[in-house]
């Protein structure tokens, strides 16, 4: 475009609807090549030349398409704080022409860092590569000693050997304090963020983060050993409890198997029972023929065959003797109380006098 051309009031206005909605965007400038304002977002006194400010020289000595970073000033038209972003305007066999310069808010940057950044860092910085501060935000109780970082301190030193970022830890030279820096450069431009932490901050933060989760740790260690002790303790329990049913089921198993003999037992007594039961009849029967045979023959056989009486009282005592077994065989069946009584054939040879028991066998 001619001079005239940007000099007409509809690219004023159009450089005005450019930086409207852009808080970091102070106002936006476009110069002849002579340093005098043609157009401009913000009304302007067109006696006034840029031709000495940095923005303009550094962007017409730039030679070259790109943007130059100045230094901070002060706007003439806005008198608000401002850093520039120009760029050279050329015509296409590169001869200059003019620039075109953005005039940046420091505030904006700087309250942007304020909520960006951690409270533990000392500072935050908008940096030129020269060392230059455009922006920063502090620490609270904290202030930016410096404008510009000094050429032969750590952080320029580290910036001229790796311009593009790194972090280092160095003494910084205004305070004598242990830090650590971090910068990274924006894209290809001629400036950086940079980030002081000092040592004894991140060692505090660090020492604060340890007690936290030494304490989260203490606390899900002692809730972990809690735990283990309720389930070693429901295991005792369980253990116990099944040493109880295993002594139970032992005892269950030898009631049942001494329950089995004693059906057993009790088979064997009603066998027996029967048994004796017959057997008590026949002694009976027997017995009953005996005392008969006492009654009607007994006289007679004791004076004519007194060896035959003996047989029959031997007999008899023999019947006896069977009943008795008989009975008690009863009596143990039904549960029946026994006493001990003297046999018959005792009975025998006490009534017949003799001194001792006889002994039975065959007539001679």
């Amino acid at each position: 475009m001619e001079p005239e051309a940007i000099a007409a009031p509809g690219v004023s206005d159009y450089l005005s609807q450019l930086a409207a909605p852009l808080e970091q965007i102070v106002s936006i400038w476009v110069a002849d090549e002579q340093g005098k304002v043609l157009a401009g977002s913000q009304p302007w006194d067109r006696n006034v030349s840029i031709a000495g400010r940095d923005f303009f020289l550094g962007a017409r000595e730039q030679g070259a398409p790109g943007t130059y970073v100045s230094a901070p000033f002060v706007g003439r038209a806005t008198q608000e704080a401002s850093f520039a972003l120009s760029r050279p305007r050329l015509t296409p066999e590169g001869r200059f022409i003019g620039t075109l310069h953005v005039a940046m808010s420091p505030t904006y940057f700087a309250q942007f860092y304020k909520e960006t950044v951690p409270p533990f860092l000392r500072y935050a910085a908008l940096v030129r590569l020269d060392g230059t501060i455009l922006a920063h935000h502090a620490a609270p109780g904290r202030s930016m000693p410096l404008a510009r970082f000094p050429a032969g301190g750590p952080f320029q030193q580290a910036v001229s050997r790796n311009p593009d970022g790194r972090v280092a830890m160095a003494i910084s030279p205004h305070d004598g304090v242990e830090a650590v820096f971090a910068y990274r450069r924006i894209r290809n431009q001629s400036a950086f963020v940079a980030l002081r932490a000092d040592v004894s901050s991140l060692l505090e933060r660090w020492r604060r983060n340890m007690i936290a989760y030494g304490t989260v740790a203490g606390v899900a260690s002692l809730t972990l050993l809690a735990t283990a002790g309720i389930a070693i303790r429901r295991t005792q329990a369980e253990r116990v409890a099944l040493q109880r049913v295993a002594e139970e089921s032992e005892r269950r198993l030898a009631m049942e198997e001494r329950l089995r003999q004693a059906q057993k037992l009790e088979a064997l007594g009603q066998l027996a029972g029967g048994v004796a039961h017959d057997f008590n009849n026949a002694a009976a029967v027997m017995l009953a023929g005996i005392t008969l045979l006492e009654k009607r023959h007994g006289a007679a056989l004791q004076q004519q065959e007194p060896e035959a009486a003996y047989l029959l009282a031997g007999l008899r005592e023999g019947a006896g003797r069977g009943v008795a077994v008989a009975r008690r065989l009863l009596a143990f069946v039904r549960r029946e109380g026994c006493a001990p009584r003297p046999s018959c054939r005792s009975r025998c040879w006490r009534r017949s006098g003799r001194s001792s028991p006889p002994r039975w066998g065959r007539a001679r």
